[in-house]
């Protein structure tokens, strides 16, 4: 597989964020448009650009969900935002992997 079919794939993989319809109206867009951004010789979606596209896809989705999806994501958000500052702040040590079994 050359490297832009692979980094097309990834893409593709990526624009799965955002809800089928919105896809098969604006995907192949979507795709185009990053290919074309790339850098020569990229091999793999750049970590930003997948955050975007992770970003806006979900935004896409949270967009359109009613009222109780729209709290479930936030809440959602709010204790992966809380698990990732415990993480940052308290390291996970081998005494604790081993006392906490």
């Amino acid at each position: 597989m050359n490297r832009s079919a692979s980094l097309a794939r990834q893409y593709r993989l990526l624009a799965c964020a955002f809800p089928s319809d919105w896809r098969r109206r604006n995907g192949d867009q979507l795709v185009a448009t990053l290919l074309d951004a790339s850098r020569p010789g990229q091999r793999i979606a750049s970590p930003l650009d997948a955050f975007d596209v992770l970003r806006r896809g979900l935004g896409c989705r949270l967009a359109t969900a009613g009222p109780s999806m729209q709290i479930g994501f936030a809440v959602a958000l709010l204790l992966t935002a809380v698990g990732v500052v415990h993480l940052a702040v308290v390291p996970l040590s081998a005494t604790f992997l081993v006392t906490s079994l």
